[in-house]
């Protein structure tokens, strides 16, 4: 594309962003960085108004964000939603996007009022706008739910858990209430590992289809499910679970201490 249309050409624009995705999905997010960089900056002298310039800027925050930059992706960020707002609307599903990623910004900083007040908001817009089985619906579920946990107010957590647990794998015969009980149940101290081991490992299963690869939440989950798997005496099936999320962990942005 750069030899054939030109660096400054809508498809070569195109396609240096989306190679920069492909790159930050592929945890090369130190190849994405200079990429997404270079086609802000080209976009910005074209038409500093496309709205596909604050979609470039939040793909930039959220590969910074891949690095732990939280101080420095608030402020891409921040620009990118200023910039949907304005051109696209505040219910956008692009601003929403932005949003969603400016709240987890604030969230490694530990700004947890900040960042909760905004995940509320997306996530009020996603399910009046989108319904709650939408992908994005269910991601702000989880991302809302990771800011409590890593506050250790894990009822706050399994408010909200359950929904998305629910919304992935609809059930008439079980109820929000009691799902969110057991939920609740199951990530206290020392629950009863018999009866938490499934409600967990369910749990950890949604968290795997709808957060990013290796986020912290859904390591935290499958290390709690694994633990009842060796509380109750089967170590060779505890040990591959526990290995894993501890690799995660171990690589995870923003993870408490």
């Amino acid at each position: 594309m750069h030899a054939a249309l030109g660096p400054d050409a809508e498809k070569t624009l195109e396609i240096d962003n989306d190679l920069a995705v492909a790159l930050v999905t592929a945890n090369r997010a130190d190849k994405a960085v200079p990429i997404l960089q270079s086609v802000v900056e080209r976009r910005r002298l074209i038409n500093p108004r496309n709205p596909e310039l604050a979609s470039n800027l939040g793909n930039l925050g959220g590969a910074q964000l891949a690095f732990g930059r939280f101080k420095e992706a608030e402020s891409i960020i921040s620009e990118s939603v200023a910039l949907s707002t304005d051109v696209l609307g505040i219910d956008n599903g692009r601003t929403l996007a932005s949003l969603n990623l400016l709240s987890y910004a604030l969230e490694g900083q530990e700004r947890w009022t900040e960042a909760e007040t905004k995940y509320l908001a997306v996530l009020a817009d996603r399910r009046r706008v989108r319904g709650p089985t939408h992908y994005e619906t269910q991601r702000t579920l989880a991302f809302l739910s990771r800011l409590y946990a890593k506050q250790r107010r894990w009822p706050d957590a399994a408010r909200y858990l359950p929904e998305l647990m629910l919304a992935q794998k609809p059930n008439p015969g079980r109820s929000l209430t009691t799902l969110t009980t057991a939920l609740s149940t199951a990530s206290g101290e020392q629950p009863d590992p018999a009866t938490a081991a499934p409600i967990l490992s369910e749990c950890w299963r949604a968290l795997e289809e709808r957060m990013w690869k290796g986020d912290w939440l859904t390591a935290e989950v499958a290390s709690r499910y694994g633990d009842c798997i060796r509380r109750q005496g089967d170590y060779e099936g505890a040990k591959p679970i526990l290995e894993a999320a501890a690799n995660d962990v171990a690589k995870a942005v923003g993870v408490p201490a």
